[in-house]
């Protein structure tokens, strides 16, 4: 390795290898590439050969690094001493997995706000969560969100592991929602897990390796064989045609998720209201397949219900969402007490005036549902002048910044792009694995810092 002159560079080739350095640390975080990489010939090879630059040793590097991550981290916090409201984003995931699933047990904690009306997600922190109880891991979550000085400025907590999210809010009027995309995939492979449908059908046809798509990759299978009829057996593939037309509702519904490009909390109790109706739909002949549609059907109540529409942060997002704040109020009951909340919090914010209050809920009320394309956060940013929606506004940044799930979800422009996604999660994990144990908080954080969509200007 090549190192630098010891009688020091100049001040401006200082400079110069300073800023090198920098865009050096960036690239290696966008990307997620181990630090290891400076040690490849060919890379050093590539760099000696495009510029003057000497690439800097691996301590020399992890020096730069923890120097930037140290000054993206004050600037961070700065911009969340102006951030009232806010959700947290539990992820766990697996480093160095091996066939035997034996692996290091992470634990990734993403903030999610409203800044200049968008919506900003950026990663904290990341633990190792392997051989600790999880009570243990829960305090170390709570110490660190209170080290960022945002603890009591949660809403509510997005995660995977509904145990986790337990313990962080027990003893707290703190919320939790369980990730959409994870609960929807459990209800799917719980519901196959009880069928007897061939298992052996060609699982090479697709990639998705990643253990919380398992069925996705029957799916696929499922659908290659019944496009190619690839069995003679004509009840056989006539059953599992009619449980692809089940579980395509589930791609679609994926698809959608993946698409929505701005997607939080309040797009899930009508993307699961139109699932259920599409599921109902479907009027399958044999047994496997009535089986598969009881199954899946019987589990979408409990999750329609218990999990989000019985969640009184679910009910007020999908309500201070102007798209769909028509369905938040389509049960009696619920829509009541959902409007009490909303005139009480609007008084206790406002003068104290009870009238004031009710008139701005009426006149929101009365309002037609905003397009499906419309920005929710431009949309009340074009009311925040107008004295009776200003607390509407405030309202809609505490409840419009929680996720709908702790999966990366981008605005793809395909016409699958939830295949898109699958990859890009799995190719996500398999760089994540590469990353060597020391430096994972901090190129985490740097490359959630340095991506497009989370990007604020310092």
């Amino acid at each position: 390795m090549a190192h630098r002159n010891e009688d020091g560079p100049t001040p401006n080739k200082r400079l110069n290898t300073e800023f090198k350095d920098a865009q050096l640390v960036r690239m290696f975080c966008q990307d997620l590439r181990p630090v290891h990489m400076l040690e490849d010939n060919g890379f050093q090879e590539f760099i000696k050969n495009i510029s003057d630059y000497t690439l800097p040793s691996t301590t020399k590097f992890s020096e730069i690094l923890n120097e930037e991550y140290n000054t993206a981290k004050s600037k961070l916090k700065k911009t969340l001493e102006s951030v009232s409201h806010a959700a947290i984003s539990v992820e766990t995931w697996r480093w160095r997995q091996d066939h035997r699933k034996i692996g290091y047990y992470m634990i990734s904690v993403t903030i999610h706000f409203v800044y200049e009306d968008k919506l900003v997600s950026r990663n904290l922190f990341t633990i190792d969560g392997t051989r600790r109880k999880n009570k243990t891991n829960v305090n170390m979550i709570k110490n660190g969100l209170k080290e960022w000085r945002v603890f009591r400025k949660v809403v509510c907590f997005v995660g995977d592991d509904k145990t986790i999210l337990e313990e962080i809010c027990a003893n707290s009027d703190q919320s939790y929602i369980i990730c959409v995309a994870a609960r929807i995939n459990s209800v799917i492979q719980g519901a196959l897990n009880h069928l007897n449908l061939n298992r052996n059908a060609d699982r090479e046809s697709t990639t998705m390796t990643d253990e919380r798509f398992s069925w996705y990759n029957d799916y696929i299978s499922y659908k290659k064989i019944c496009e190619t009829d690839a069995w003679d057996d004509a009840t056989e593939i006539k059953e599992l045609n009619e449980c692809v037309q089940i579980l395509k509702r589930f791609d679609d519904f994926y698809t959608t998720l993946c698409a929505e490009p701005f997607l939080n909390l309040s797009r899930v109790i009508p993307l699961l209201t139109h699932l259920k109706a599409r599921i109902s739909e479907c009027s399958p002949s044999t047994e496997q397949a009535i089986k598969l549609k009881n199954n899946i059907e019987y589990a979408m109540k409990d999750v329609l219900n218990a999990d989000y529409k019985n969640k009184t942060v679910a009910a007020r997002a999908t309500f201070m969402d102007p798209r769909f704040k028509s369905e938040a109020l389509v049960e009696q009951k619920r829509a009541k007490d959902l409007l009490q909340y909303v005139k009480e919090t609007l008084k206790n914010d406002e003068d104290g005036s009870q009238i004031r209050s009710e008139t701005s809920v009426a006149h929101y009320v009365q309002m037609p549902d905003a397009e499906l394309h419309k920005n929710p956060y431009e949309y009340w940013r074009g009311y925040y002048n107008l004295s009776k929606y200003s607390e509407f506004y405030l309202m809609s940044q505490k409840y419009l910044c929680i996720p709908a799930t702790v999966i990366p979800v981008h605005t793809i422009s395909d016409e699958s792009p939830w295949n898109k996604i699958v990859t890009k999660i799995i190719n996500l994990n398999a760089r994540r694995n590469h990353l060597e144990y020391e430096s994972i908080n901090n190129i985490l954080f740097l490359h959630s810092y340095y991506s497009d969509n989370a990007m604020i200007s310092d």
